[in-house]
């Protein structure tokens, strides 16, 4: 069985505009394959995976010979298929198949892309080409403690027996008279 070969130097990415207004950039993936291969794939599966989202299988048709010579490094061998760019910031890993009936070939080289736009145009970065951003700054600095903070210093609350007012108040409590308490009752049964 041939294996489908999809070097990272004949994997272009393109852009190629969609004629609808406003106009949309859209994907260009190309591949390598030997038209001359007997049997002749049926079609080829293209497997799109991205971090998050269940990955997703394309029937690509073969395309016809000279067909996708137009892509960068084209060659009468180059197979090609057209979709829609992903969202900026999007990161997507491709990789192609051929099919023979239930057969698969083993899958090409994996092109990972971190998607971006330039304008209208449709920009594929290879992740580990990006560099990583600078730490953070650190938080500004708080001021150092005094070294010799001044003493706390409380006066506490004056009692209000004590106080000039607490004195006022309990000097003008009248006197109260006295209290009288009859005698209980002695012995016997009250009816």
């Amino acid at each position: 069985m041939r294996v489908v070969r999809w070097a990272v130097l004949s994997m272009c990415l393109s852009v190629i505009p969609v004629f609808a207004a406003p106009p949309l950039e859209q994907l260009g993936l190309a591949w390598e394959f030997t038209r001359a291969y007997t049997p002749v794939p049926d079609t080829f599966i293209l497997t799109i995976t991205q971090a998050g989202v269940a990955p997703r299988q394309m029937k690509v048709a073969l395309s016809a010979p000279g067909a996708c010579v137009t892509f960068p490094h084209g060659v009468e061998d180059t197979f090609c298929t057209v979709m829609a760019c992903p969202a900026p910031g999007t990161v997507a890993a491709y990789w192609m198949q051929a099919q023979w009936g239930t057969t698969f070939s083993d899958h090409s080289n994996i092109l990972t892309c971190l998607f971006k736009y330039e304008g209208t145009k449709c920009v594929c970065i290879d992740p580990k080409d990006i560099k990583p951003l600078p730490p953070p700054p650190p938080p500004p600095r708080l001021p150092d403690p005094p070294k010799n903070p001044p003493a706390l210093v409380t006066t506490p609350p004056l009692h209000p027996t004590t106080s000039p007012i607490g004195l006022n108040i309990a000097t003008q409590m009248p006197t109260l008279p006295p209290m009288t308490i009859p005698p209980l009752p002695t012995g016997g049964a009250s009816s």
